[in-house]
């Protein structure tokens, strides 16, 4: 197990122009696993088959993104029972 920071995506995505013949360009989109990504992250971690713990922080003051996400009341409400516990 490893205790390691959030970074890097576990999928790689890139896209391939088709030749078939007609006018217009078309593409088709490649989703593979990743190749490269930030070292003692979580993602190299998992991508090496290890078993990753990564702390979260979340910034409770940051009223305005709760409110616009879940609506003034319910904010409020939460905010209030958290000052309470």
């Amino acid at each position: 197990m490893t205790v390691a920071k959030m970074g890097g995506s576990h999928l790689q995505f890139a896209y391939e122009e088709l030749q078939d013949g007609r006018d217009d360009r078309r593409f088709r989109p490649r989703i593979g696993l990743a190749t490269d990504f930030p070292d003692d992250s979580d993602t190299e971690a998992f991508m090496r088959d290890t078993i990753t713990v990564t702390p979260l922080v979340f910034d409770w003051t940051a009223t305005r993104y709760w409110t616009s996400r879940y609506g003034r009341d319910v904010v409020t409400s939460l905010f209030t029972r958290l000052a309470r516990a």
